[in-house]
């Protein structure tokens, strides 16, 4: 029995608000399978009322959370939301953008940002924080945008302000953490100036992306220089700041460092994540085969 007729047969007849917010509920909680064919079923009996689009969106971001395990249902619900007219939302195609970028699929992505233009949707902070962090890691930001420079963040910001979007500090981080995939040190540091100049003070996560771009770069001691900047300046280094430091030092072949900032996490009081655990590993089995 579906559970349209079990609710008929208890006397009970929810309004249409009541199908969105269970629908709204179950993909919340992941059980996309139940509230697909909730959804299936209200939609066929016509009991949406007012508020097909809010079910869809319901839908659609339930099976948008799941990544690519649910790529090819969430295009499902996207194409029957396009054939009855309805807008997609800067949060749909940000999304998706992200879940091709998660699974090394930038190409595909790339035809995202083309439909987005063809289809005259605004670009707001929403779809340009995807894009910039989607193809800034793979150095595809120029063919993305076309217009402004990657390798310049001034006239690439400057170009967004031209299009209306005011960079917001999550942006300053995406852009920043893009050139620091980069290796790109002189952007990353371009970055967090311009993030001061917008009344924007560096947070530990822009901190620890400046260590990844020193790092990225070969250019441990600078990396270096920027942990004992985020102490001076009364942050607390988590294991991020700790394991990027250590990826740094390893990646420079300055093994013996390793443990020794190890070490110095451990008496700070921050607990070893895998990574940081890995990492200490293979410099120790580095400096043992030198002796």
């Amino acid at each position: 029995m579906s559970l349209l007729a079990e609710l008929d047969s208890l006397g009970s007849q929810p309004d249409p608000r009541s199908y969105v917010t269970l629908i709204e509920t179950l993909s919340a909680l992941g059980r996309t399978l139940e509230a697909d064919a909730l959804f299936q079923e209200v939609i066929r009996s016509g009991l949406h009322g007012s508020y097909p689009l809010r079910l869809y969106n319901a839908l659609l971001g339930g099976y948008l959370r799941k990544g690519q395990l649910e790529l090819e249902e969430s295009w499902r619900v996207v194409n029957e939301m396009k054939k009855r007219e309805f807008p997609l939302t800067s949060f749909v195609y940000g999304k998706i953008i992200r879940i091709y970028r998660d699974n090394g699929m930038w190409k595909k992505a790339l035809g995202i940002v083309e439909e987005i233009s063809e289809i005259g949707l605004p670009m707001d902070v929403e779809i340009y924080n995807s894009i910039i962090d989607t193809f800034g890691k793979y150095g595809e930001l120029d063919e993305a945008l076309q217009f402004g420079s990657f390798q310049d963040p001034e006239e690439l910001v400057g170009r967004l302000k031209s299009e209306g979007v005011a960079p917001s500090a999550n942006m300053f981080c995406t852009l920043a953490d893009a050139y620091a995939q980069q290796g790109l040190c002189k952007q990353t540091v371009k970055v967090l100036k311009m993030m001061e100049k917008e009344g924007t003070e560096p947070n530990l996560i822009m901190l620890n992306v400046l260590i990844n771009a020193f790092g990225n770069a070969g250019k441990h001691m600078e990396a270096l220089s920027i942990y004992h900047h985020i102490k001076e300046s009364g942050f607390t280094p988590d294991v991020v700041t700790y394991s990027t430091l250590m990826k740094a030092f390893t990646r420079a072949k300055k093994y013996e460092k390793v443990p020794e900032i190890f070490r110095e996490m451990e008496a700070s009081g921050c607990s070893a994540d895998r990574k940081a655990r890995q990492l200490l590993q293979n410099a120790l089995m580095v400096l043992d085969k030198r002796h």
